[in-house]
């Protein structure tokens, strides 16, 4: 329930990140389980089912939407990249260089020169777009993708779910609640 192809909730159950012992592991079982007993939407207490999954030490990480989610162009994808892991770019907690690409990693728009160094290279640019691609290919729309690379340079996704919101909709008939997920 909390991403779904038609809304998003992320961050509606808690994540758990740096879990080192086993006392540790079960007491953040305990707290994912218990954040479903209070639904962020007021609903009922939702299912919950806990994922664990390795945690990858990320060297630059971020997001992809594979859409322009501005103009709803499914012929470009938009990157954000930050140092580290993409959890300080989904919290708010950093700004992320911004590139919208095309579909095979070309720079369409990029970051400025006076934002420092690009944190993707043409490699890393055709490998998020290529991941981009077949994440749509797999669940059947564009994806809203988080990701990372580690010090050996492989390429994780951490989660995916369907992008729900782009500018085009705002064409639609009825009322205008804002730009993304209300």
């Amino acid at each position: 329930v909390e991403d779904v192809g038609a809304f998003s909730m992320a961050g509606q159950f808690l994540s758990m990140l740096g879990i080192a012992s086993w006392e540790g592991f079960l007491s953040a079982v305990a707290e994912v389980q218990q954040s479903a007993a209070h639904p962020a939407a007021g609903g009922p207490p939702a299912p919950m089912a806990v994922l664990v999954q390795r945690e990858v030490t990320a060297v630059v990480g971020g997001v992809i939407f594979g859409l322009d989610p501005v103009t709803g162009d499914q012929s470009r994808v938009l990157v954000e990249a930050v140092p580290g892991g993409p959890e300080h770019l989904v919290s708010g907690t950093v700004t992320a260089q911004r590139f919208l690409l095309g579909r095979r990693g070309r720079i369409i728009e990029g970051p400025a020169a006076s934002e420092g160094q690009e944190l993707l290279d043409r490699r890393l640019r055709h490998q998020l777009t290529k991941l981009a691609r077949q994440a749509q290919q797999s669940f059947g729309s564009p994806q809203d993708i988080e990701w990372a690379v580690d010090a050996d340079g492989a390429l994780w996704m951490l989660q995916s779910r369907p992008v729900t919101a782009t500018g085009a909709a705002a064409s639609a008939s009825g009322p205008l609640l804002g730009p993304g997920p209300v």
